[in-house]
């Protein structure tokens, strides 16, 4: 018989008991004290409901939709976000190119989406390098960016973008520092779980 036994039941009659004799039941164990699981998970662990990533955010994200224009088809983009940009701010956002597209070149796609991704912030390069990520073609822009309402001083952001197959992610840490504190945690917290091949 095992040394534990669950809260309830009772030990089986101990083997060898003879004819005419009862065996007598163990003692029945008390479990300890048992702590359930929260129901939600912590808010700062998050998988999106498409199961496209995964990532540790500061507080728990907020959806965002949009959509870009290529050849002539929309492109939905899905963004989420925790912050407040560009002061405090963490987000992952990813568009899924047409089977069609070429991605055969993904430097260029890389180099072009962060240099949309930083004028559309009113940014400037502060550096910029090509890197891999879980094996998929990435780059690692850090840009600066002008003071937020209310700061004297610039804001930065740091991002990886990468080109898994015909998905491409955008991963974003934005801050008044350079870098920003969010992004070592943040970057690497981040996994991609699905993507388009």
């Amino acid at each position: 018989m095992t040394g534990i036994l669950l809260a309830g039941h009772t030990a089986r009659p101990q083997l060898g008991a003879t004819a005419g004799h009862t065996a007598t039941p163990a003692p029945t164990a008390t479990a300890p004290p048992f702590t359930a699981a929260p129901t939600t998970p912590d808010p700062t662990d998050f998988t999106d409901p498409a199961a496209t990533f995964h990532a540790a955010f500061v507080s728990s994200p907020v959806e965002h939709h949009d959509s870009t224009t290529l050849r002539g088809e929309q492109v939905p983009t899905v963004t989420w976000e925790d912050g407040g940009w560009p002061d405090d701010d963490s987000l992952v956002s990813y568009s899924t190119y047409p089977a069609d597209f070429d991605v055969s070149t993904p430097n260029v796609i890389l180099d072009i989406e962060g240099k949309a991704a930083i004028a559309g912030a009113g940014g400037t390069v502060v550096s910029k390098t090509f890197e891999t990520y879980a094996g998929f073609p990435s780059e690692v822009v850090l840009f600066s960016m002008p003071p937020p309402r209310g700061s004297s001083s610039p804001a930065f952001a740091e991002a990886r973008i990468i080109l898994a197959g015909h998905t491409l992610f955008d991963v974003v840490a934005a801050g008044l520092e350079n870098p920003p504190t969010r992004w070592p945690d943040f970057v690497a917290s981040f996994k991609i779980l699905s993507h388009a091949p």
